[in-house]
């Protein structure tokens, strides 16, 4: 699918001119999504960058996909650089060694395989897309994805971008219920985000009202829910259309400072009974293509302001932001419970860290990377 980039350009100097960023949050932990499940096809190997370090994720000849860190641990040969899949086995691409699905060291091309295993990581397939996960003390998964189902449909169609920013900024927005109508122009409605102590969701939903040429104002049910604090899960039910729409916002982070963006949608159609399937799939696929074709465009603005905004520990409220503060402090089960004070503050007043490696943000005059998915 090919989208335009219609981010606007901003005239000006860049909010920062140094090298340096500050990075006030460290990575969170839970499920972050990495991609579509056909972007690894059977025997594909493929090297990502997630929460600042390389991860390798392949899949089997017979489908298994698998997630590990990617250095062997015989000699340290990167897994991703020349590595390959045999059958079950992910293969190094320096003398040859084995690994399989658990990451055990199983075959070798001479001698008796070593007691080595890779570095693994948990990876889930969900509604036809991939989702790793990701804890500071390497535990195991605490909770579990939902199910998030399209079945009768196609696959998602996604639309993503690289950002400087913190990784909770794509949730927190959802709760920021004074930006939409002043920067989208968007009427809001019974706004109500539901928050369970030590849950890993939480409900988020409110009337919009938009005008449309012709049309009129129109008012539209926005029912979403929060999976972890870096993804939105929502569905839109059109009865009287046999129409439903399925959309995700997803955040990935990549290096500190740094994350992706991305947006994506899926739908099926049951009616009218007389259209044929293959009509019905055509039909879904289109209106999944303007859905995001308009996601992308409502969220423009919000992408540039997050890119090149500084993130406030302590931010001055007042009563009609939205549950920004009841947000945080939900967030807070997220990170290392030394690493933030209950309102997402760096423990016991430490500087924020800085990073060499992450360059200043784009100039107000170029446009940030994006990539769509076909």
């Amino acid at each position: 699918m090919r989208l335009r980039n219609r981010t606007r350009r901003f005239v000006g100097k860049p909010v920062r001119t140094h090298d340096e960023l500050p990075v006030p949050l460290p990575f969170p932990d839970g499920w972050f999504y990495l991609g579509m499940s056909h972007e690894w096809k059977p025997g594909s190997v493929r090297t990502l960058t997630f929460a600042g370090e390389e991860v390798v994720v392949y899949r089997t000849r017979k489908g298994t996909l698998c997630a590990t860190r990617p250095y062997c641990p015989h000699m340290g040969a990167h897994l991703g650089v020349g590595g390959s899949v045999e059958d079950e086995y992910l293969v190094c691409p320096f003398h040859r060694f084995g690994f399989t699905t658990d990451g055990e060291c199983a075959r070798t091309p001479y001698g008796s395989p070593p007691k080595a295993r890779l570095d693994t990581l948990p990876v889930r397939e969900i509604s036809s897309m991939v989702w790793i996960w990701r804890h500071h003390n390497g535990e195991p998964p605490s909770w579990e994805l939902p199910a998030m189902g399209i079945a009768g449909g196609h696959t998602p169609l996604s639309h993503s971008i690289e950002l400087a920013g913190q990784t909770q900024d794509g949730t927190e927005n959802g709760v920021d219920y004074g930006h939409i109508t002043e920067l989208h122009r968007i009427g809001v409605q019974s706004a109500v985000a539901k928050f369970v102590p030590d849950s890993p969701f939480f409900d988020l939903n409110y009337q919009l009202f938009r005008d449309f040429p012709l049309l009129g104002t129109t008012k539209q049910d926005f029912q979403m829910r929060a999976i972890g604090i870096a993804a939105y899960y929502g569905e839109i039910v059109l009865t009287r259309y046999g129409l439903r729409i399925l959309t995700w916002s997803l955040c990935t982070p990549t290096e500190p400072g740094r994350f992706r963006f991305t947006m994506a949608h899926a739908s099926s159609l049951d009616g009218p009974r007389w259209l044929p399937g293959p009509l019905r799939r055509l039909g879904a696929r289109a209106v999944s293509r303007a859905a995001l074709w308009k996601s992308v465009k409502d969220t423009t603005d919000d992408l540039y302001i997050w890119n090149h905004r500084r993130f406030l520990h302590h931010p001055k409220l007042n009563q009609e932001d939205g549950p920004i503060g009841p947000f945080r402090l939900w967030a807070r089960q997220f990170y290392p419970p030394v690493a933030t004070d209950t309102d997402g503050k760096t423990a016991g007043d430490a500087p924020a860290t800085t990073s060499k490696r992450i360059p200043a943000p784009p100039p107000r005059n170029t446009v940030p990377r994006v990539t769509t998915d076909t």
